[in-house]
């Protein structure tokens, strides 16, 4: 794979604050192998990602970190519109041994929130695309595990929005999902 960091983000809580985390890094060619997200009661929210960089030896990890700190604060204060997830290529190992996506959104025990989960190859921009299905939907992510497993993203979130409640509009956001993780 390649060499990486552990990014921890304490940032106020906001709609798009998951879409643009994750569309940073993946417009700088990082793939996120594992996230936590836990938002707090305050109106914060305290993210752990642990990013890869594919194909590359970082040399100067000062430089990456100041990078990462100054770009992504910047990023994160923008009030802007998201920018499009980058389409991106899936490998040769997906085109011959697909993983079949599948999505699931259902209440959690309480029947406060609503669980996501996703499973479907991984890719760059991946999880990019999940985030911004979510936010153009209006649907807050209050925590989330990110896991890849080789070729395999199992992603879980604990999600709440007005369009979750009604069956026909929770259909068609599991549909763009779908077609997100396959675009």
């Amino acid at each position: 794979m390649g060499e990486g960091l552990q990014v921890m983000i304490y940032a106020q809580t906001r709609p798009d604050l998951f879409a643009r985390i994750s569309g940073f890094f993946e417009r700088i060619g990082y793939n996120i192998a594992e996230a936590r997200i836990h938002a707090t009661r305050h109106g914060y929210s305290l993210s752990s990602y642990l990013v890869l960089a594919p194909d590359r030896k970082v040399e100067q990890y000062r430089t990456l970190i100041n990078f990462v700190e100054y770009e992504l604060g910047q990023k994160l204060s923008q009030q802007g519109a998201l920018e499009a997830p980058l389409q991106s290529r899936m490998s040769r190992h997906l085109k011959h041994f697909p993983i079949p996506s599948k999505v699931n959104i259902v209440p959690d025990e309480k029947g406060t929130y609503r669980v996501l989960s996703i499973i479907a190859g991984d890719r760059p921009g991946l999880l990019s695309r999940i985030a911004s299905t979510l936010t153009l939907h209006g649907i807050s992510v209050h925590s989330a595990r990110i896991n890849t497993l080789g070729e395999r993203a199992e992603d879980t979130f604990l999600i709440s929005g007005e369009q979750l409640e009604n069956q026909k509009q929770l259909i068609g956001i599991e549909t763009e999902l779908l077609d997100a993780l396959q675009s």
